[in-house]
């Protein structure tokens, strides 16, 4: 990543803002790798850029391993990636197990993807799928939204590229 990589570990980072950082393959601010249990809680990514995975954040899918990524009232804005996932990159391959959770707070602040755009100035928020065409999904996605008396706002589509009878699945709490 850009400013960080986080491989293996437990982490919350909160109140922290990445703005205008860069990688050139994953990740334009951090890149994650290996099993992680993770929040990023009240953060701020504005502008940051990679060439492929995630223009401010590359979960998973270049090694084995469980990826729980939970974000709590956190923007991602103006973000861009050549490849894959304009604010966020979900990977499925090599083992990888991911699932990504976007929350708003009780305070009321919310979770807000806006302005992102991935290739050719094409809107999008995150992608889950393949680190490239000839690999194969090798679990399924999991896209959880919570907004805990906060708000989630997905201002940029998700996309998806799954193979091998591979599901995304996405889960609303409070809709019935």
């Amino acid at each position: 990543g850009g400013v960080m990589g986080l491989w293996n570990c437990r982490s919350e980072i909160s109140d922290t803002s990445y703005l205008n950082d860069h990688a050139d393959e994953r990740g334009g601010a951090i890149d994650v790798s290996g099993d992680l249990a993770g929040e990023l809680l009240n953060c701020d990514f504005v502008g940051n850029t990679a060439g492929y995975g995630g223009g401010a954040v590359n979960l998973g899918g270049m090694r084995r391993g469980r990826y729980e990524l939970e974000l709590t009232g956190t923007t991602f804005d103006g973000n861009y990636c050549e490849k894959r996932g304009g604010a966020i990159f979900v990977g499925t391959t090599r083992g990888s197990q991911p699932t990504l959770t976007l929350k708003g707070t009780r305070g009321g602040e919310a979770t807000v993807f806006k302005n992102n755009r991935v290739g050719k100035n094409i809107p999008n928020a995150i992608h889950f799928g393949r680190n490239v065409v000839d690999e194969y999904s090798s679990s399924d996605a999991y896209l959880n939204v919570r907004p805990d008396g906060g708000s989630v706002q997905l201002l940029d589509p998700i996309s998806a590229d799954l193979n091998l009878r591979r599901e995304f699945f996405m889960r609303v709490d409070g809709m019935g």
